[in-house]
């Protein structure tokens, strides 16, 4: 028995093959899987010229490149091994891409780039603890180095600082200060952190202003980062920003994080304590401002500070910013 193929156009004969038996019948189901098996790739062809493939134009997607092709992975993981399977690539492409974005802004618009920094960290950073390094001239003397376990939320605005080292003989181990409650006071725990007194200061008291070039209500990640938009934006306003972006470095100050990296410099005039020059850290993970030097004219120190070990929206504890934590 015989039937009719059509092959370039002429018809030919071919002896009709047995229906298969037994456990051919297997092989075949596996050869359909493999045919069909191309078919799980079609989101990834979806970027392509669809002249190409005999689709008919339709109106451009509003999705890039890389979105389709992170959309297509998603289609694809069901099934998947976790994670060593999955596609991650498209992944990388993507926070490369969104990195070169932020360079381009860093060094052609630096305020716009403070900005997105800002704006971010303020949608996705509501409290975190850290390690809290500062060194400061307060009163025309430079104070040693001190190392501070900071506790931080946004909402109530609420600090808790315990020092590690760099400690006054005489002064705080352990602040803590959260608006709107103790009457606006700072309470303090003064020499070791079991016997020492406790102690309410208003933030003004000149014990405390003897310790810090600012209070702690401008203590903090944020409050730091948004005093440098705002004298940059006043600088850009009136053509007086001279700033470089350094490009992406390792600071082993935070822990060797990679952060971007810019110097202002000059700052005309110079702002409060003489300050000339500012060398600004970005983490380019989280976008915080994770350090930041300032210097005099003649490149003296300043102030310095770098904030490690960052632990971002963490769970407290319900007594954290109580006088029990002290």
């Amino acid at each position: 028995m015989t039937t009719n193929l059509l092959v370039a156009g002429v018809k030919q004969s071919s002896p009709q093959k047995p229906p298969p038996q037994g456990g051919s019948l297997l092989a075949y189901f596996f050869l359909a899987l493999l045919m069909i098996s191309p078919l799980s790739l079609y989101p990834l062809l979806r970027g392509t010229n669809d002249s190409q493939i005999g689709i008919p134009h339709h109106k451009p997607s509003p999705l890039t490149p890389d979105q389709h092709l992170v959309f297509g992975c998603l289609g694809n993981f069901p099934g998947q091994g976790f994670p060593g399977t999955i596609p991650w690539e498209p992944f990388r492409k993507i926070g490369q891409q969104e990195s070169r974005i932020m360079e381009e802004l860093a060094e052609h618009d630096p305020v716009e780039f403070l900005q997105r920094c800002l704006n971010r960290v303020d949608q996705e950073t509501h409290s975190y603890r850290c390690i809290f390094e500062k060194r400061e001239r307060v009163n025309g003397r430079l104070r040693q180095k001190e190392t501070i376990r900071l506790h931080f939320r946004n909402s109530p605005f609420s600090v808790h600082m315990e020092w590690l080292k760099g400690y006054d003989l005489l002064g705080a181990r352990r602040t803590i200060y959260v608006e709107g409650e103790n009457d606006g006071l700072l309470i303090v725990r003064a020499l070791d952190a079991t016997i020492g007194p406790i102690k309410e200061l208003a933030i003004n008291d000149s014990q405390v202003k003897a310790t810090s070039r600012f209070p702690i209500t401008e203590s903090g990640m944020q409050k730091g980062a948004r005093a440098t938009l705002d004298s940059m934006r006043i600088a850009w306003e009136t053509q007086t920003l001279f700033i470089s972006y350094e490009g992406i470095v390792r600071v082993k100050e935070v822990g060797d994080r990679l952060c971007y990296k810019l110097i202002r410099s000059p700052q005309v005039p110079p702002e409060e304590d003489g300050v000339n020059e500012l060398i600004v850290y970005i983490d380019l993970e989280t976008h915080l401002q994770v350090g930041s030097v300032l210097l005099d004219a003649k490149g003296a120190l300043i102030a310095e500070y770098y904030f490690r070990d960052i632990d971002i929206n963490p769970t407290i504890k319900a007594d954290q910013f109580t006088r029990k934590a002290l």
